[in-house]
């Protein structure tokens, strides 16, 4: 990938390096030196739901809802981090602006659907 990911591209990037996003998201989410089974589902499932949002491939498997709010702020403030640990050079200021937008957007509708 070049420095400029086209739009279209960011749900397919993300989607190849999902494994290493997940890993590290989970580990960024951890109040200890390691993940516990909460924080690496969290991480699958909202890792899930941006990838979703970012496709437009509909919702994710698992409802972002029965994950507590609390990991929601976690997981929208190590995105920017995260993704430019895992992407390096791929991770530019639009790719990060379309994932962090893309994440509040997809959390947001799916409250207001509540």
């Amino acid at each position: 990938m070049n420095s400029q990911t086209p739009a279209q591209d960011t749900g397919p990037l993300l989607s190849a390096h999902r494994p290493a996003i997940e890993t590290a998201m989970a580990q960024h989410l951890a109040s200890g030196p390691a993940p516990t089974e909460a924080d690496q589902h969290a991480a699958r499932d909202l890792v899930g739901l941006l990838i979703a949002a970012l496709s437009c491939a509909g919702s994710p498997r698992a409802d972002p809802l029965a994950i507590p709010r609390p990991y929601y702020a976690l997981f929208g403030d190590g995105l920017a981090p995260v993704l430019r640990d895992v992407l390096a050079s791929d991770a530019d200021a639009p790719l990060l602006a379309r994932c962090i937008d893309g994440f509040w957007g997809a959390i947001r509708d799916r409250e207001q659907a509540v």
